[in-house]
């Protein structure tokens, strides 16, 4: 009967041993099994249940299962007492069930309170998770960094002025960036699939100083130093769109003043919602029709579409053309972007006669159109 006993003990500390010696594959194993919903909701239905969830279940489970199981010897205990009648040592084995079955209960009760009454906590098993450690704090000088990385962390490329091309090493690998300013300094970046500032684009956010994971697509990234007082500039008049080339006003142009980019710190805006002035009658858009197909009412043509023949940037701005697919997230990476002025502009007054020979193989030409006022 010893022997009996050692070897229950045993074989329990096996069992207990394993369970938490084998944890991960327990918890990766597959379950063959549909388990009941526990009273408080629980349900185990994968193998991805935490632990704390895991021994929730059980200890509810196992409280439910035995106030079931006192339930039922109480209930047998009644069916032996009634027939005690006709045997009397029903008698004596329905009281030992009751007194059982009520001691059962007690313990059930008693430990569930002694629980909840050194610390309500302990009855929920909740583990609350880590609070992830904040990066250390390293001084850098000011400007953007592209890691390869998503945690920016390991082989950095560091710049303050636009990069026109990563090279084979970084091209389509950055995969976190990261903005430093200082009180002299604040940058604004744009990263480009293709070579040369144009393609699918992604702005990260200038406002964040943190690191910021990007999508791996970047093959150029324009860098600005971002200026927020424009007005200060005398040489800062304004960005001007013509519909001929070579600044040539003959054909209607448009201006987009000063004032109008440092109201909201940039202008940005749909290309049709705006519209050339000073556009001859003859190159006019007809909008109205009589019964004989003959045009009764002209407007001048909006920005949109291959209207824009070229821009004069009269002072430090940067132009973007993006295209918006209804599919972009707002926040980005966005289908087409192009950049002016392109960074074989050397005066950087903008391109005087734009053919769009970057555009053709994309699917639609850029519909919105954006101005930043820069330092350089």
């Amino acid at each position: 009967m010893n022997i009996v006993n050692i070897n229950k003990k045993v074989i329990l500390f096996l069992l207990f041993f394993s369970i938490f010696y084998y944890a991960d594959f327990c918890y990766s194993a597959k379950l063959e099994l549909k388990y009941p919903t526990s009273q408080s909701g629980i349900s185990i239905t994968d193998t991805n249940t935490p632990l704390p969830i895991f021994l929730q279940y059980i200890f509810e489970m196992g409280v439910y299962l035995g106030l079931a199981s006192a339930v039922y010897s109480l209930g047998y205990a009644g069916v032996l007492y009634l027939r005690s009648g006709a045997q009397a040592e029903y008698r004596s084995q329905a009281k030992d069930r009751i007194w059982g079955a009520v001691s059962g209960i007690l313990i059930l009760a008693m430990t569930y309170l002694i629980i909840t009454t050194l610390n309500p906590q302990l009855a929920i098993f909740k583990i609350k998770e880590l609070d992830p450690i904040p990066p250390v704090a390293v001084d850098k000088s000011p400007g953007v960094y592209f890691y390869k990385s998503d945690d920016c962390s390991g082989q950095v490329q560091y710049n303050n002025s636009s990069i026109n091309d990563f090279g084979d090493n970084l091209n389509s690998q950055i995969g976190s960036v990261l903005i430093v300013n200082d009180n002299n300094s604040s940058f604004i970046s744009t990263m480009y699939a293709s070579p040369g500032l144009f393609g699918k684009c992604q702005d990260p956010d200038p406002n964040i100083f943190d690191c910021q994971k990007v999508e791996k697509f970047a093959s150029s990234a324009s860098v600005h130093k971002y200026d927020f007082e424009p007005q200060r500039n005398p040489f800062n008049d304004g960005v001007y769109f013509y519909r001929k080339s070579f600044f040539n006003d003959q054909g209607g142009w448009l201006k987009i003043d000063n004032q109008q980019i440092q109201n909201d710190g940039f202008f940005g805006e749909e290309l049709k919602n705006l519209t050339f002035q000073d556009v001859p009658i003859e190159d006019k858009v007809c909008v109205l029709w009589d019964e004989k197909g003959q045009c009764t009412k002209k407007s001048d043509p909006t920005l949109a579409g291959k209207e824009i023949s070229s821009i004069k940037i009269a002072g430090h701005y940067i132009v973007y053309f993006v295209y918006f697919d209804p599919t972009d997230k707002p926040e980005g990476p966005w289908s087409y972007c192009q950049e002016f002025p392109t960074p074989n502009d050397v005066n950087k007054d903008g391109p005087q006669q734009i053919k769009w020979e970057k555009t053709p193989n994309q699917p639609d030409l850029p519909n919105w159109v954006y101005i930043y006022p820069v330092k350089d």
